[in-house]
């Protein structure tokens, strides 16, 4: 059987302009007694910050301020999930499970990820969204929520962001 209590690592995204919340964030596990949460570096700002500040951080798969011009408010999203996904998939394939969080999720206790209320059989979990966006809420009739997530590193999961991610240049 699989080994389903695989270390667990938190993470969160952030850039400059989200770092307010970001240490916060971070600071607010670390009091929790988490020891197992990273910020994860947008750009070489926030990277920069987070050594300075004794802050655990690792640098996104790619800068996402590179060329912000040729970007719009789409572009600069579709991108965040780029380069979200990307570092999910990386961090997988090192043999960790991975737990996302947004900056702004405000955490009040300690949880042993190993005793999450999902099955073991469950290798990934998402909370629901809203009706955000509607199309696909009414072709689905669920909206997966992207500000917190978990995910077993297995070969299922891997092979799932592989597919996800040679999938999204199609």
């Amino acid at each position: 059987p699989e080994d389903v209590n695989k270390n667990w690592i938190i993470i969160a995204f952030s850039d400059s302009t989200y770092y307010p919340a970001a240490r916060i964030w971070y600071n607010q596990l670390k009091a929790l007694g988490y020891e197992n949460h990273y910020l994860i570096a947008l750009d070489d700002q926030v990277y920069e910050k987070c050594l300075s500040e004794n802050i655990r951080t690792k640098k996104a798969s790619s800068d996402f301020n590179r060329d912000p011009k040729s970007l719009g408010p789409s572009g600069k999203l579709s991108r965040l999930w780029s380069i979200r996904l990307t570092t999910i998939f990386n961090l997988l394939r090192t043999n960790v499970n991975v737990f996302i969080s947004d900056v702004d999720s405000i955490w009040l206790k300690h949880q042993n990820l190993n005793l999450l209320p999902f099955p073991s059989l469950i290798d990934i979990y998402h909370g629901l969204g809203t009706k955000h966006p509607l199309e696909a809420y009414e072709k689905y009739g669920f909206v997966v929520c992207g500000c917190i997530g978990a995910y077993r590193s297995n070969e299922r999961v891997i092979e799932f962001f592989r597919q996800t991610l040679s999938n999204k240049t199609k």
